[in-house]
């Protein structure tokens, strides 16, 4: 699927998206800590959610990673993706020159 197709408060099978910036980690509700990723695929750009510092630390900017099994919301009217409770991320080690690096 595509950024721009996935629907608020569903989950998705597959997306494909490069990392465009990192924020964070942050600590939230004082015990928790989680990253907002900017990504982006062909046809828009949104947040991806990870949780845990050591978790975040495996993401780099520029790559290629698809979201497997996740979930869409809606935080603060922007669209955010997670892996949610079953979904995972694969790390690509091809470029995908499909993929703008730049945000939308």
């Amino acid at each position: 699927m595509k950024i721009s197709e996935l629907k608020p408060d569903s989950g998705f099978d597959v997306v494909r998206v490069r990392i465009l910036s990192k924020d964070g980690p942050r600590m939230v509700k004082g015990r928790k800590f989680v990253t907002s990723i900017l990504v982006r695929d062909e046809t828009d750009s949104c947040i991806f959610s990870v949780w845990g510092k050591e978790e975040a630390d495996k993401y780099r900017v520029g790559s290629i990673i698809e979201i497997v099994d996740g979930w869409v919301k809606l935080f603060n009217g922007v669209k955010q993706l997670s892996t949610g409770r079953n979904g995972y991320v694969r790390f690509l080690e091809v470029d995908d020159p499909s993929i703008p690096r730049t945000p939308t």
